[in-house]
């Protein structure tokens, strides 16, 4: 059998924004243990938000032999001086695919920090783009080598596209493509990557024929995937119907005909197209090297308050108009201290301002609100203690993000579950409804048991 590095779940379809696959995470995994495969690798779209699913999935699978499981991404590969004429000249250069994988906890945070980095340039151009920079992986991957693997994915790929274009110095001679590959990844941390033809003479035959020649020439190892869109081949139509179950016209049948997970002897028949029996098994010995070379990944951590960058805070000042109750509700008073961090204390100044606007200026009981905040944060203060974190903070952030859709000419509804009876949410004018005077009909403990 065999590692396939490059498989799709319907995370991918988020990630693009438009239907692509079928087949669902949980059901990925567990066939490609079904099949025999050796391992597979979870690579969507630009994107790693289905990973701890996968390995949630992955730990709680009964495996009776070794199976392993690979956390990567499919990532689009360019240099940023070809993105920006895309962007403001309204050329056409290519986003190229090409595909990462962590070996490692180090690895995966470098995957990481290069999606972070891509999703924060993306933009809308027919679809959303978000462009990996060359620049990135140097910077990134290439001053901490060894921690990530990388293939060259489809026919989408640089390596591909230059092979189908009769450019095989640009691909493989001295300081060509693969080159500059070797230098960001090291050496034996590159593989060419090929997939099954439908047939013989066809564009991904003529590539699979001139990646072994690659092999060859540049000793780099070759591992076969199937870029997994749906199951098996007998979903092959299903796939094609939720493609084609939007507007415009979409080529399915040919360009996803072998995208399903394959068992290795399936696999093998359509690869004879192109390679002999022993150099097949020789693609499968390579590709059994890379489950070998993962480590545990312990990417699990608790959770993290956003907090409104510092530079992004107005100037305030907490006015302590109500210090006279400081001393009866303790929890109250804590949050007041100019001990606490600067986002605490724009909490407070905040839960300050709503108190008086909202409270005091209008004749209500001060001390009944007063207590229930002091309820309220006292249980702020031991999720904060259990989670590390400073639980304040959400508040203050989500306050500034419902301003934010404000301000947008956009609406934000009085009331969003659990939250509206809390009253830290309205006076912090999250909700719009006051919980107090509804009583039992508005308790605080419904919102905050779900932090609990």
């Amino acid at each position: 059998m065999y590692f396939n590095i490059h498989n799709h779940s319907e995370y991918s379809n988020a990630l693009l924004g438009f239907p692509d696959v079928v087949a669902r995470l949980p059901d990925l995994i567990q066939r490609a243990y079904d099949l025999g495969l050796n391992g597979i690798a979870i690579t969507e779209h630009e994107g790693i938000s289905s990973h701890i699913k996968a390995l949630n999935y992955y730990n709680s699978m009964k495996k009776d032999r070794p199976f392993t499981l690979g956390l990567g991404n499919e990532i689009y590969l360019m240099d940023e001086a070809d993105d920006i004429a895309n962007r403001e000249n309204g050329e056409n250069n290519p986003y190229y695919h090409f595909i990462l994988m962590a070996l490692d906890t180090e690895g995966h945070k470098q995957l990481r920090e290069l999606s972070t980095r891509a999703w924060l340039r993306g933009y809308k151009k027919n679809i959303w783009r978000r462009p990996t920079y060359y620049s990135d992986l140097e910077e990134i991957v290439g001053n901490n080598q060894g921690h990530i693997i990388a293939s060259t994915a489809c026919l989408g790929s640089k390596i591909d596209k230059l092979l189908l274009e009769d450019k095989w110095e640009e691909a493989f001679d001295e300081g060509g493509e693969l080159d500059r590959l070797i230098n960001i990844f090291g050496q034996g941390n590159i593989y060419l990557e090929i997939q099954p033809a439908k047939e013989e003479g066809t564009k991904q035959s003529i590539v699979n024929r001139l990646m072994w020649k690659g092999n060859t020439f540049r000793d780099i190892k070759i591992i076969p995937s199937t870029d997994s869109h749906y199951l098996s081949k007998d979903t092959a139509f299903l796939h094609k119907v939720y493609l084609q179950s939007q507007e415009g016209e979409r080529e399915v049948d040919e360009f996803y005909a072998t995208a399903y997970l394959m068992d290795g002897n399936e696999l093998r028949d359509y690869l004879k197209i192109d390679f002999t029996d022993e150099q097949i098994d020789q693609m499968y010995q390579w590709s059994n090297e890379i489950p070998l070379r993962i480590k545990d990944y312990d990417i699990k951590h608790k959770p993290i308050i956003p907090e409104i960058p510092i530079d992004k805070l107005p100037s305030f000042t907490v006015n302590h108009w109500f210090k006279d109750w400081y001393e009866k509700y303790p929890n109250f008073a804590y949050y007041s201290s100019s001990e606490l961090s600067i986002n605490e204390q724009y909490f407070f100044y905040k839960v300050e301002e709503g108190l008086k606007n909202k409270i005091a200026d209008k004749d209500k009981n001060i001390e009944q609100y007063i207590a229930r905040l002091d309820e309220e944060w006292k249980e702020l203060r031991i999720i904060s203690k259990e989670l590390d974190t400073k639980m304040a903070c959400y508040y203050s952030t989500m306050s500034k993000i419902i301003d934010l859709i404000w301000e947008t000419g956009s609406l934000a509804m009085p009331a969003r579950g659990s939250a509206a009876g809390f009253l830290t949410c309205y006076l912090l004018e999250i909700t719009q409804i006051d919980p107090v005077p509804l009583g039992d009909y508005m308790p605080s403990w419904r919102h905050l048991k779900n932090f609990i």
